[in-house]
C-alpha cells in the first residue's frame, strides 16, 4: 500500500508546489492507477483508496465524470478477481458506486453496466456466494435495459461467465440458454468467447448432472457451428472436462464408457480441424483412470 500511496501524495504535492489545481483528470488518473494496484495482494485496500480520492473530489468541488467512476468499479473487478475471500465486499462497494450514479449522476453507460458484469463475475467464482452474485448480475441487465442503455455480446459474455462460475448446476446450464436465446432474439450475435462460456457452465455442472450437462454442450457446439462460429481448442477442452468431471464425482463408473465419451470428443476435434492438446489429452486420459478407479471400488463393494 505504501508505494500507491507515496505516488498519490507525491503527484499531488508537486501540483501544489508548481500552483496547479488538480481537475478531473488528475483523480481519474490516480484513481485508475488504484484500480491497477487492486489487481494486487492491495486488493479492497486499494479500491479504498479510489474511493478516499472520490470524497476529496467531492470536497474541492471537481466533478467525477463516467469515465472516473468507471476507474473505479475497475478496481472493484480487479480486487475481486485478486482475492475470492474479497469478493463480495468488492461487489457490494461497486453496487453502491452504481447506485449513486443512477440516483445523482453522472449517468451510466455500457462500460459501466458491463464491468459490473465482470465484478459479478469474479465475485461469483467464491462458491458459497454464487448464486447471490448471479442474482445481481441478472438484476443488472434488468437495470441496463431500466437506464435506455443497451446489452451488448460482452454483457451477455460477462452473464454466461457469471453462470459458469456460480456452479449452479442443471439450472445454471438451463439459465445460460436462456440468455444465449435471449441474446439472439435481441439481435446480437454470440461471438466463440459467448458459445465457449456456454460449454465451461455445462462442465462445471458435470459432477452432479453428468448427462444434462453433455448432452447441452454437444447442442451447443451444434448452435455453434450453425450459427458459422469456428469452435476452437478451449471449446473441446471444456467438453473434455465434462467426461473428466463427471468420472472423478462417480457419475461415470465405467472405464469403456468414459473412453468411448472422449473418442466421441477427439472426433468432433478432428473434424472441426482443431488440434487435441495437453489438457485435452490430460483430461480424457483422467476420465478414463477416475472412471476406472471408481468402477473398482464399487465392484469391490458388491
Amino acid at each position: 500500500m505504501y508505494e500507491i500511496e507515496s505516488f498519490i501524495c507525491q503527484v499531488l504535492q508537486d501540483m501544489e508546489d508548481d500552483g496547479v489545481d488538480p481537475n478531473t483528470y488528475t483523480y481519474t488518473a490516480l484513481i485508475t492507477a488504484c484500480a491497477k494496484a487492486a489487481g494486487t495482494r492491495l486488493g479492497v485496500q486499494a479500491v479504498d483508496r479510489g474511493l478516499d480520492l472520490l470524497g476529496q473530489m467531492r470536497e474541492r468541488a471537481i466533478e467525477a465524470d463516467t469515465v472516473t467512476y468507471n476507474a473505479l468499479l475497475d478496481a472493484c473487478a480487479k480486487a475481486a478477481a485478486a482475492a475470492a475471500a474479497d469478493g463480495l465486499t468488492a461487489l457490494d462497494k461497486g453496487f453502491a458506486l452504481l447506485g449513486v450514479m443512477e440516483r445523482s449522476g453522472p449517468r451510466p453507460d455500457y462500460v459501466t453496466y458491463n464491468t459490473m458484469m465482470h465484478v459479478c463475475a469474479k465475485a461469483a467464482t467464491y462458491q458459497p456466494h454464487g448464486r447471490e452474485c448471479l442474482q445481481r448480475a441478472l438484476q443488472l441487465l434488468d437495470r441496463m435495459e431500466q437506464g435506455q442503455v443497451t446489452p451488448q455480446v460482452i454483457t451477455y459474455n460477462a452473464l454466461v461467465d457469471t453462470c459458469a462460475r456460480a456452479g449452479q448446476g442443471r439450472d445454471g446450464i438451463d439459465l445460460a440458454l436462456s440468455l444465449l436465446s435471449r441474446m439472439e432474439e435481441s439481435g446480437l450475435k454470440p461471438d466463440a468467447i459467448t458459445y465457449n462460456s456456454l460449454i465451461n457452465t455445462c462442465a462445471r455442472a458435470a459432477d452432479s448432472d453428468a448427462r444434462h450437462a453433455f448432452e447441452s454442450a454437444l447442442a451447443v457446439l451444434a448452435r455453434m457451428e450453425k450459427a458459422l462460429v469456428c469452435p476452437n481448442v478451449v471449446t473441446f477442452n471444456s467438453l473434455a472436462t465434462i467426461v473428466a468431471r463427471a468420472a472423478q464425482a462417480g457419475e461415470i463408473t465405467d472405464p469403456g464408457a468414459a473412453s468411448s465419451q472422449g473418442q466421441q470428443v477427439l472426433g468432433l476435434m478432428l473434424t472441426a480441424g482443431v488440434k487435441p492438446n495437453v489438457v485435452t489429452l490430460n483430461a480424457l486420459l483422467s476420465a478414463v483412470v477416475a472412471a476406472g478407479l471408481v468402477g473398482g471400488e464399487a465392484s469391490d463393494d458388491d
